[in-house]
């Protein structure tokens, strides 16, 4: 069938068949869908870029803030507004209390948990397993803003921390405070192989169930998560989608089956029971591993790359330089040289420079930090003598003979 429309005298304008017009429509369609997968495909590519952007964010905010303050931070509430003076800040309740869950004066959900951790390390030998604080990133107290504390669904990013990682500690056992080795966090992990899940290996302690904290971001179905208000979005996975659940169902393990954000939605396509579209796990500290850098002028002089005290043979230095042990110059320059304390100090120019005078005597000693001298009357009485090797001149007696002393 054709339609053919009249113009005018002797003049007739040809329309299209329906067979033409199907045709125009299935290439509009087809134009369209491809317009629209090409955008779907844009914006899921905008997405991930933002949680990418922000697991790297939160991964050296959290490192920078151990460097500074020598402990991991405690979560931040996540039902809190962002208007809140505690949105953000974090919140370490009573130190080493009751297992619950709890929140800062005024929270209206009291998310933030103690629970139990994956493992009884030597920092709490014989009182169990070591607590775990779980709730939200603490940007305020990272330095970061919130929406740098947010993937790219817009939801909040979960935190764990082993409770004694929020305290300096001095490495030793029983402290309860940090130690790189006494994380109490377990992460399973994907066997490439056989696809089999189970713990995963620390590389830093070489053993499971010994992570010091986590970040997760809850991803497109954000199951689990807050939103910018404090909200949650949707309740934690049923049990039938236990893998999507285990990063929200309030224990001290979490679930990393690798991929990160590129996989997410790839994930989503698996079949109920392996369901999982969370999109990351940040489980480690970002570290140097070149503490120095070069600088001053041309390469003579270095500097350390973070700030704080510098130890040598000690995990805990008390001053910028802590040196336990021997300490070999060829040449010292101090201002001050002080007993072990610092309290009782004499100044170099006391033993050499304009420190000594002793208008014309000789000096005998240093008490108190000043000169002890011996007025000289008539110096032709003293006998000169040079004292052996290894001994030096330490006064004189009443015969005026030099004293020596090793």
């Amino acid at each position: 069938m054709q339609l053919v429309i009249g113009a005018g005298r002797g003049h007739k304008i040809r329309g299209l068949s329906l067979v033409e017009l199907s045709i125009i429509l299935v290439i509009l369609g087809l134009m369209a869908a491809t317009g629209l997968e090409t955008y779907r495909q844009y914006q899921r590519n905008k997405i991930t870029n933002i949680t990418s952007a922000a697991m790297t964010q939160s991964q050296q905010a959290i490192s920078a803030f151990f460097f500074a303050n020598s402990r991991l931070p405690c979560p931040a509430d996540p039902t809190l507004d962002p208007n809140d003076v505690n949105a953000g800040v974090e919140y370490c309740a009573t130190f080493d209390g009751p297992l619950g869950c709890y929140g800062p004066p005024g929270s209206p959900g009291n998310k933030m948990c103690r629970v139990a951790g994956a493992r009884n390390t030597a920092n709490n030998t014989g009182f169990g397993l070591d607590p775990v604080l779980t709730g939200a990133l603490p940007y305020l107290t990272l330095g970061i803003t919130q929406a740098d504390a947010m993937d790219g669904w817009r939801t909040k990013l979960g935190y764990a921390v082993t409770e004694y990682m929020t305290r300096p500690g001095n490495g030793s056992n029983g402290a309860k405070g940090f130690n790189d080795q006494d994380g109490a966090i377990n992460i399973l992990g994907k066997d490439p192989i056989s696809g089999i899940i189970g713990p995963a290996n620390n590389s830093e302690t070489g053993v499971p169930r010994s992570y010091l904290m986590t970040v997760v971001s809850y991803g497109p179905d954000t199951r689990g998560g807050y939103n910018y208000n404090g909200k949650m979005t949707l309740p934690c996975a049923a049990a039938t989608a236990a893998l999507d659940s285990e990063n929200c169902n309030g224990d001290s393990t979490f679930l990393d089956p690798g991929g990160g954000t590129s996989s997410v939605y790839s994930r989503q396509l698996n079949p109920p029971g392996f369901y999982y579209d969370d999109a990351f796990l940040v489980s480690r500290l970002s570290k140097d591993n070149d503490k120095w850098s070069m600088g001053g002028s041309g390469t003579s002089f270095i500097h350390t790359k973070v700030s704080g005290k510098v130890g040598i043979n000690t995990r805990t230095p008390a001053t910028d330089l802590d040196v336990n042990g021997t300490l070999r110059t060829k040449n010292l320059y101090a201002s001050q040289v002080c007993d072990a304390t610092g309290a009782n100090c004499i100044y170099p120019t006391m033993l050499g420079g304009p420190g000594i005078n002793c208008n014309g005597g000789l000096m005998t000693g240093i008490k108190a930090g000043q000169p002890v001298c011996l007025n000289v009357v008539n110096s032709t009485v003293y006998h000169p003598l040079i004292c052996p090797t290894g001994q030096f001149v330490k006064g004189f007696d009443a015969g005026f003979n030099v004293i020596c002393s090793p």
